[in-house]
């Protein structure tokens, strides 16, 4: 019989990632960058003029300047103004007003969404929420269940929190999840602005997330943050670093303050939360607790409070209640934020090859994440496996045997906090043949050496070739 002598083979693979929440970058000044149309409210109770309504324009050049002015407004303000702003690496927004006085704030990572609240006493609380212009948009964007949360002023009477469930046909159409004879007509126009009845506001680049402020209506006053149902989130899509901009008063509304914290979603059903700035003048809160998630993307933290989180993980809505105090507040995930991602580009599992995927924790810290499964097209498939890798350990999965439907496969990805992961990829014929190559981290272009059987390049799972690979989602 022959003997067949190792072969080496070099094979460089350009990769390709894409995908939510790959995070983990210094954001700039640069990030905040194009137009943005914005939700405003003001709280001033106990004034005449009580509450203001509006939908601003930003214009941020990417170099710290911002020319605004304003589209509509309840007290008929739609006067210019400029402003200076600064963006850490985190992502955090500072823009100063006054002497006493500034805006604080967070960006997105990818730059789509912003909010910001004030900072300093003495001030009137107020609450902003930005979604950057796009084109190409239409009314069939928004399509789909949105839980609806916000603040709302009528009949002399401020409310605060609550959520609803609204309906968009994607034909322009609208109605109550609970109350169909609630319903309306909504436009979109090609920039994503948004019209229904006397409100006015945005929709995101893909629709899944918008907001509508109420600016004619005296009588009726109200921002509404919008955010689309999904059906697949489970608990890790939350975990992550968040800054959280709230609003909050007392019931009844006699005082109002408002508050920026920092919320930490450390693993698959704790939180921690500190505040970082408030206009009450009150001594900085912390606290922790455990949450839940739905696969719709509402969740609970703690008893008290409730939201609903994007399915690309970049912004949530949420109102909450504790005794005679009510609040609500948009959370934007910082640059540091979870996911990081570890790439296994290809699995193969059939009767005659087998794949087994490994995550190994490098750090000293326990490690929460999940295994998620996509097909060739980038359609979510099969089980995710939730796992927490202890210090210094390993996580082992044979495709076959721990995945549904492992034939369909087409690869993997481990969404995890922490970047200290690594893992690798083997496939395998038993007592035959077995080949390892590196998951991967990041983009880049890697070049790996083989040492295998000419059996294996010839007949192996369809990953030892030059490859294109572009992993998509949906």
């Amino acid at each position: 019989m022959k003997s067949f002598k190792p072969l080496v083979v070099i094979i460089s693979v350009f990769i390709i990632l894409s995908g939510h929440n790959v995070f983990a970058k210094a954001m700039s000044n640069a990030d905040f960058n194009g137009r943005y149309i914005v939700g405003h409210f003001l709280e001033d109770i106990g004034e005449s003029d009580p509450i203001h309504t509006d939908v601003l324009q930003f214009d941020a050049d990417g170099k710290g300047k911002i020319s605004g002015k304003g589209l509509y407004s309840n007290t008929g303000d739609t006067g210019s103004f400029n402003l200076n702003y600064s963006i850490s690496q985190d992502g955090r927004i500072s823009i100063d007003i006054d002497t006493e006085s500034s805006l604080v704030g967070i960006i997105s990572p990818d730059g789509q969404y912003f909010t910001l609240t004030k900072s300093g006493t003495n001030t009137e609380p107020l609450i902003m929420f930005g979604i950057k212009e796009s084109t190409g948009r239409s009314v069939a964007d928004l399509n789909g269940n949105y839980e609806m949360h916000g603040i709302l002023y009528e009949d002399d009477e401020l409310q605060i929190g609550g959520s609803q469930t609204m309906i968009f046909n994607g034909s322009g159409y609208w109605q109550w999840h609970d109350d169909p004879s609630g319903s309306g007509t909504y436009t979109v126009n090609s920039m994503g602005h948004l019209t229904m009845a006397s409100h006015n506001g945005m929709e995101s680049n893909d629709g899944s997330v918008l907001f509508i402020v109420s600016t004619d209506d005296p009588d009726v006053l109200e921002i509404i943050v919008g955010i689309r149902q999904s059906t697949e989130m489970i608990a890790s899509d939350l975990m992550g670093e968040y800054c959280f901009t709230e609003i909050g008063t007392d019931n009844p509304a006699v005082s109002s303050d408002d508050y920026f914290y920092s919320l930490d979603v450390n693993s698959k059903n704790a939180y921690s939360f500190q505040e970082l700035a408030n206009s009450c003048g009150c001594p900085l809160k912390s606290g922790t607790g455990n949450y839940l998630m739905n696969s719709n993307g509402n969740f609970s933290l703690g008893k008290t409070a409730f939201g609903t989180l994007a399915e690309h993980g970049n912004v949530f809505a949420m109102f909450g209640y504790d005794e005679d105090f009510g609040y609500f507040g948009i959370g934007i995930p910082t640059s540091n934020s979870m996911e990081h991602e570890l790439y296994y580009p290809h699995a193969a599992s059939n009767t005659k090859w087998e794949t087994e995927i490994c995550a190994i924790n490098t750090s000293s810290e326990s490690i929460d994440g999940v295994f998620k499964v996509y097909n060739d097209k980038g359609e979510a498939i099969s089980n995710d496996i939730e796992t927490t890798l202890g210090a210094h350990a390993r996580k082992e999965i044979i495709v076959g045997d721990d995945f549904t439907t492992p034939s369909d496969i087409g690869y993997i990805i481990f969404e995890s906090d922490s970047e200290n992961v690594i893992g690798y990829t083997k496939f395998y014929i038993d007592g035959l043949y077995r080949v390892a190559v590196p998951a991967v981290l990041t983009l880049l272009k890697a070049t790996y050496t083989f040492h295998t059987l000419p059996a294996i390049i010839i007949g192996g799972p369809a990953l030892v070739s030059s490859i294109q690979w572009q992993p998509k989602r949906i």
